[in-house]
């Protein structure tokens, strides 16, 4: 199982950091394990996080 964790300070919230991570292990593992299932799991109350894995296609 991979798992992506991040946790950025407040002054670095705005700038895509997420979605640029979030982005590159989507790629990398559809890549490595196009067959196995991509899951987000997040905090309800994160709607930033839910729009980074919408965007990101999960």
């Amino acid at each position: 199982m991979l798992n992506l964790y991040y946790r950025f300070d407040s002054d670095h919230w705005g700038p895509g950091y997420a979605a640029q991570a979030a982005s590159a292990v989507v790629e990398w593992a559809l890549r490595q394990g196009p067959d196995a299932p991509l899951v987000a799991v997040m905090a309800t109350n994160n709607p930033a996080s839910a729009r980074v894995a919408e965007r990101v296609g999960l």
